[in-house]
């Protein structure tokens, strides 16, 4: 595994998960051009079986896909070889 470099994202990829058993999988992965030191908004929208990302509040989704493995859970946040902070975490129903 090579060494974590702080503030460097060289996967350049956003992607989402979801973990069964302990086991994490990842559903899909989308490419939105994202530099260090910079913030940046998400918004993940989920209605039924159907999950929506939009990244920095564009109109249309980064990803959208149906997933009808779970009715309900918790949500989670983490990065891969990288620093990143998180704030104003909502989640509202």
């Amino acid at each position: 595994m090579p060494t974590p470099t702080p503030y460097t994202y060289s996967n350049n990829k956003l992607e989402l998960y979801k973990r069964v058993n302990g086991i994490w999988t990842s559903l899909t992965a989308a490419a939105p051009t994202i530099s260090d030191n910079t913030y940046y908004h998400y918004r993940v929208v989920v209605s039924g079986t159907s999950i929506k990302v939009y990244f920095n509040n564009s109109a249309s989704a980064s990803i959208d896909i149906t997933d009808n493995t779970f009715g309900s859970g918790k949500i989670g946040l983490r990065t891969g070889y990288s620093q990143a902070k998180f704030d104003n975490v909502f989640v509202m129903q």
